[in-house]
């Protein structure tokens, strides 16, 4: 499964093969190596990765910076995400504490 969007305009774009999705630059040259079981587009320099069902954040060269903990999450958006835990920057470090069911995205409006 991929959340992929098809207004892309941040970052690779995801690929997918055998199985497996990875990220290809604007001429299709293979960036990011086919290993996550999902991906989604990046945003804010970031993009989520699943793996072992458990879901995590790489940046643009493919380096893992948050670690695949999460069992929900949504994208970066003003510097947070949403994950299961609660809200988290883009070091991983938790920033506000919730239940997934009871937030939404993260505005600073």
């Amino acid at each position: 499964v991929c959340r992929c969007s098809s207004n892309h305009i941040d970052g690779p774009l995801c690929s997918e093969i055998f199985g497996k999705w990875g990220f290809v630059d604007k001429s299709g040259t293979l960036v990011i190596p086919y290993r996550f079981a999902a991906v989604s587009d990046f945003s804010e320099g970031l993009a989520a990765f699943q793996f072992e069902g458990r879901y995590g954040f790489i940046d643009k060269t493919g380096a893992v910076v948050i670690a695949a903990k999460y069992r929900k999450q949504e994208g970066f958006s003003n510097g947070y995400a949403r994950t299961d835990l609660g809200f988290i920057d883009k070091g991983g470090a938790l920033k506000f504490p919730a239940d997934w069911s009871d937030i939404t995205s993260f505005s600073e409006n």
